[in-house]
């Protein structure tokens, strides 16, 4: 994985109890257990930690971590 999705990764198991191991650039947030009001959450922490800001429409839970980190490198966060 590379930085992005490290540390978005990190951001997963620090902030939400995702097991490290279940995350993967493909990982869907619903796979990774995320309902809606952690969805909301998570976009928020996305936003503070990235400073880049986020709509509703912008993340899905069909969004994988991929997506995220194309949607983050498309905001200017760094790779």
């Amino acid at each position: 994985m590379n930085p992005l999705h490290h540390r978005i990764g990190e951001l997963l198991t620090t902030r939400f109890g995702v097991e490290p191991a279940t995350i993967r650039p493909d990982s869907t947030l619903d796979e990774l257990h995320l309902d809606s009001l952690a969805l909301v959450e998570f976009a928020e922490v996305l936003q503070s930690e990235f400073d880049v800001t986020i709509s509703d429409d912008d993340i899905s839970q069909t969004a994988s971590l991929d997506d995220i980190a194309a949607l983050l490198t498309a905001m200017g966060a760094p790779r």
